[in-house]
């Protein structure tokens, strides 16, 4: 895992509303063939550098897929407050990068055959410390 993968990992792991939401896991890219939903998927898109004169910096885009099989959304919109309050404009807790902001880009609830699922986007915003640059 990178350190920002990382980052999210741990800010889903110690937070126990959210764990009490997504009872089937929080997975990296993806989720087991088995798994139990509702879980999420967190996957990093992409990880762009935004360099200055004086800031070493990165934009880093995550999407947030969760997964509920219940008949209405309702679960869903659950997991969605969840992972809202878990991560929109908070910051991660990174050793070699300090965490400057966290926005949500978008986010698109959908149902395919028996399944809700909701795509969320959110933009983190990241510096390297001085002291590694």
């Amino acid at each position: 895992m990178t350190e920002i993968e990382s980052a999210i990992w741990s800010k889903y792991n110690s937070d126990v509303a959210l764990k009490a939401v997504l009872t089937g896991g929080f997975h990296n890219t993806e989720a087991p063939q088995n798994a139990q939903m509702p879980y999420g998927v967190f996957q990093i898109i992409s990880a762009v550098p935004r360099l200055t004169f004086s800031e070493d910096q990165e934009n880093v885009l995550v999407q947030i897929k969760l997964f509920s099989d219940k008949k209405s959304s309702s679960e869903l919109n659950g997991m969605f407050s969840a992972i809202e309050n878990t991560f929109k404009f908070k910051t991660l807790t990174l050793t070699d990068y300090t965490g400057i902001l966290c926005t949500r880009l978008g986010a698109i609830k959908s149902k395919f055959e028996d399944v809700w699922q909701y795509t969320i986007s959110y933009l983190f915003l990241i510096e390297k410390n001085v002291s590694v640059r």
